[in-house]
């Protein structure tokens, strides 16, 4: 769930996101939470995403993508951890 309506989630290739940090943001690193779905497709829905990840990344990444995300990464051993990444 992003927290506040100026959050942004950052949930791929990092490198494709220090450009638009400054250096007044926080960064909080933290498991996916139930609410975070709609951030992540709307964000992981992006072609220049998925050209650089695996061909297991969808594209397009639907809603449906994204609740099963969540559900398969906090059914993760906690050594297994796949974290959200939320900029304020």
């Amino acid at each position: 769930m992003v927290d506040e309506p100026g959050d942004v989630m950052l949930c791929a290739h990092l490198s494709l996101a220090p450009a638009r940090w400054r250096a007044a943001d926080v960064v909080t690193i933290r498991l996916w939470q139930a609410g975070d779905e709609p951030a992540l497709a709307a964000l992981a829905n992006n072609r220049k995403v998925w050209r650089n990840l695996t061909n297991r990344f969808p594209h397009p990444y639907t809603l449906d993508d994204a609740y099963a995300w969540v559900a398969a990464a906090n059914a993760m051993p906690l050594y297994l951890t796949n974290y959200c990444i939320l900029v304020k």
